[in-house]
């Protein structure tokens, strides 16, 4: 299946010595290193990674050929493979049938009309996390590690109907372990952990059995009350009973750890990021609040009331487009396919870039300046300008769940605190599984008065 032909058609190789000068940034801020590389190269460049076919593509037309015109000859690539690892056969790392099992399982929990149905629930546990964390007085916190621990209840809470308190410190540490391992395997050259019994390796299956014995305790209480609630868990259980029986468990374990870690992280990184640029840009922030207040006042967020805060949706969006938490997305062509004249041999990775495609400067104005205006004025132009939850068949299946998640977050905060930075030093991008902040950084939050 060819592209239109307006879509540019060459391909760059880049050589060995271009790729060592690259090398330096490619080992720091992976997603700006390639949007770089993308800006001097073109829409299509060939990697000479040893042993690796890899083709980064930062243009709409060809990332839309690849996620949607010609996806049945993609499947996920390495470094999925990588991550199976970890998450094993869940809804992300599998294809084909098992896939399709898992999404049609899971697919109604994640229903527009299912999750605005959860509003309510999410501003409450949102509340009194703050209530909890922050109280009346001035407080500072380190701001993606708060988060975390705030996304982690809410998609329990919510989708697994699980009180993880007793236990979030010590998962969201042993996930810490098991993600840093995921990423110096995926950034390697050369993947030693996979053939070498490594300390790294070591550290990642101790951390894996804590998630698992955590996993399965969060699963029994939850198990002992099957019935009580239609939530994601009720779904996926019903969905395991025609998985043979030997191999029930571990399916459900991957499911729901599956859920668990992208439902969590991706809305974390998002938020980190909505609070920094919250805090750097005090006159959004204003108008964040007036909207809020306006809307919502002293009721607090209210199902009816989330679709009327559209600027506080635009200030989501912008946040996603310049830190989209998802930054790359692989994939690996089964057979060989054609960008126009340019052909990707069977066999070699793909690699859509969001962050690079959400900067290119012909498609968005000042496009590494916050605005979140732009966003007001509809939808982006061209199709694929705009993925931070991926594209075609495979989009993430937690978008809605994901902007709402952010919206009520973002809105409860602004209406009752200031924010502001404790300081100015630079915070920087941390191109890991997700677009982390780094170093994580404090924010001062002063309680305003109440609306009456």
């Amino acid at each position: 299946m060819s592209v239109p032909q307006a879509v540019p058609t060459r391909v760059h190789r880049m050589s060995f010595a271009q790729f060592a000068m690259r090398a330096p940034g490619l080992l720091g801020d992976r997603a700006e290193a390639i949007r770089r590389i993308a800006l001097d190269y073109g829409d299509l460049v060939e990697m000479p990674i040893p042993g690796k076919h890899i083709h980064i593509v930062t243009s709409p037309e060809l990332a839309r050929h690849v996620l949607q015109h010609n996806n049945k000859n993609y499947r996920r690539s390495f470094d999925f493979r990588i991550m199976q690892t970890f998450l094993g056969d869940g809804l992300i790392t599998t294809h084909d049938e098992f896939w399709q099992h898992a999404r049609r399982a899971a697919m109604p929990a994640f229903r527009q009309r299912f999750v605005e149905s959860l509003t309510d629930a999410i501003a409450f546990e949102t509340s009194e996390y703050f209530d909890e964390a922050l109280g009346n007085d001035q407080s500072t916190r380190l701001t993606h590690a708060a988060m975390s621990v705030l996304s982690l209840r809410l998609f329990a809470s919510t989708m697994l109907s699980v009180n993880v308190r007793n236990e979030e410190g010590r998962f969201l540490k042993a996930m810490q372990v098991a993600v840093r391992h995921l990423d110096r395997r995926l950034a390697a050259v050369v993947d030693t952990d996979a053939f070498m019994p490594t300390l790294s390796k070591r550290r990642f299956h101790k951390a894996t059995a804590e998630i698992d014995e955590i996993l399965a305790t969060w699963m029994r209480t939850r198990l002992s009350h099957p019935g009580e609630k239609d939530d994601l868990m009720a779904l996926l259980l019903r969905a395991s009973a025609d998985i043979e029986e030997s191999k029930r468990s571990s399916w459900l374990r991957d499911q729901v750890l599956t859920s668990l870690a992208a439902g969590h992280e991706t809305v974390a990184v998002a938020l980190a990021w909505c609070l920094l640029m919250l805090a750097t840009h005090q006159a959004v922030q204003d108008r964040v609040r007036a909207e809020t207040l306006g809307k919502v006042g002293a009721r607090g967020v209210l199902r009816e009331s989330v679709p009327t805060l559209a600027y506080t949706d635009a200030v989501v969006c912008e946040t996603l487009r310049l830190y989209p938490s998802v930054w790359s997305i692989g994939r690996e062509a089964l057979g060989e396919d054609r960008f126009g004249d340019a052909v990707i041999p069977a066999g070699a990775t793909v690699m859509v870039c969001p962050y690079a495609i959400h900067r290119r400067p012909d498609l968005w104005a000042d496009a590494d300046q916050f605005i979140p205006d732009r966003f007001l004025a509809g939808p982006p132009a061209r199709p694929f300008q705009y993925l931070p939850f991926s594209g075609g068949p495979r989009h993430c299946i937690g978008d809605h769940l994901s902007m709402l998640e952010l919206k009520i977050v973002i809105a409860t905060l602004v209406s009752r605190y200031r924010i502001e930075r404790v300081d100015n030093r630079r915070v920087g991008k941390e191109p890991l599984v997700s677009l982390r902040p780094h170093p994580d950084f404090e924010l001062r939050f002063t309680p305003i008065p109440r609306p009456t």
